[in-house]
């Protein structure tokens, strides 16, 4: 019984450091175009072939790339991983065509984590805390307790702007 105490304390002390940060919305092309992310196109090769873009994309529609895997998630939190342009999810996860996309639509409240430097201080955050961010799902606790429905973020290295859905009421499943 201590131990659940103890654990739902410091949920209130990480939600209370995750409020503060405040990220505005970023389009995906304002962030694909920010400095930050053109700094790590001059070191790195690649393709915008697989970035999702915004022309791609419906009011509220995301879809989501079955890959048939045991685990159905592999990053931040233990969620339902998503995204908004279904050609470059495509691309990007089923290289083979073998794979079915699927598409939902839902309205979600999204903790915006666009920009690296916010994505570094969340994952610095529950590292202080002693939650490894991969696959956890004590992230996902955390981030509904704060009133949202997921993650928002971008990842240079697959299909740019991603989500991670930890509200799964939004829709069945």
């Amino acid at each position: 019984m201590i131990i659940l105490f103890e654990k739902y304390k410091n949920y209130d002390d990480i939600i209370l450091e995750l409020s503060k940060i405040n990220e505005p919305y970023i389009s995906a092309t304002e962030m694909f175009n920010s400095v930050e992310i053109q700094e790590i196109l001059k070191f790195e090769e690649i393709d915008d072939y697989y970035i999702s873009k915004e022309e791609n994309y419906k009011n509220n529609i995301y879809y989501h790339v079955d890959t048939k895997n045991d685990k159905p998630y592999s990053g931040v939190g233990n969620g339902f991983y998503l995204g908004k342009d279904p050609i470059s999810l495509s691309r990007f996860y089923d290289l083979e065509n073998e794979y079915t996309i699927s598409n939902f639509k839902f309205n979600a409240k999204w903790f915006n984590l666009m920009k690296s430097s916010n994505f570094k201080r969340v994952q610095t955050i529950f590292d202080n805390y002693g939650i490894n961010i991969i696959n956890s799902d004590e992230v996902s606790e955390i981030v509904l307790k704060m009133g949202y429905d997921g993650i928002r973020y971008y990842d240079i290295f697959a299909t740019g702007e991603e989500f991670v859905l930890f509200n799964m009421k939004l829709f069945n499943i």
